[in-house]
């Protein structure tokens, strides 16, 4: 990315929030060991660049099977 072959973007602005206020984000990151990426649960509405990016930086927070974080 660094030589620019490859563009990034940044997934942070969700439905109801203000602005890319990262201590009110919903969605939720829950890993599992037959899937070394995870699953993702919500929604984003504006990702920069999403359009012409190779890679995408998603914040969520993380949670156990449990559910806590």
């Amino acid at each position: 990315m660094i030589d620019g072959s490859e563009k990034a973007c940044f997934a942070v602005t969700e439905p109801n929030t203000r602005a890319s206020n990262t201590t009110q984000l919903k969605t939720r990151a829950r890993g599992r060991e037959a899937d070394r990426y995870g699953r993702q649960y919500g929604q984003k509405v504006w990702i920069s660049t999403a359009q012409v990016a190779h890679k995408i930086l998603l914040l969520a927070f993380a949670t156990t099977p449990t559910g806590s974080r």
